[in-house]
């Protein structure tokens, strides 16, 4: 192989390599583009701020005055959940207990917004009865 020729071949491999380095980079710094979602931590406690845990904490979209259910989860014996890689926007959190046998029930709601590569913390209170 010639000079010229490995000369070539060497500008297009490092050419290949700079794309895919930075490729996913230059998408992620695009005004508009890239990633755009984020991530969401809360806790669920009480109207008095102690922890309540086995929540169940459904997230929903808020779109047009609906709300379009996006997803659920159930907090941990110390009140903490955590919804992952969700799309920017305004939400609404939701949570709900119903002990067994049923002598307490639990509810509350919270708004949260969601920003692109950032995390929302919210704490989702809950009224029992």
């Amino acid at each position: 192989m010639s000079r010229p020729t490995r000369t070539r071949m060497l500008a297009l491999v490092l050419s290949a390599a700079a794309c895919l380095i930075a490729g996913p980079l230059a998408l992620d710094a695009a005004p508009g583009g890239g990633n755009q979602r984020g991530n969401i931590d809360g806790t669920t406690v009480r109207t008095d701020g102690s922890a309540l845990g086995n929540v169940t904490v459904q997230l929903y979209a808020n779109s047009g005055g609906n709300y379009d259910w996006v997803a659920e989860t159930i907090s941990d014996a110390d009140g903490s959940f955590s919804f992952r890689r969700i799309q920017a926007g305004s939400y609404t959190l939701s949570g709900a207990l119903l002990t067994v046998p049923p002598t307490e029930s639990c509810s509350g709601s919270a708004p949260v917004s969601v920003v692109a590569r950032q995390t929302a913390n919210v704490t989702l209170t809950l009224t029992c009865q």
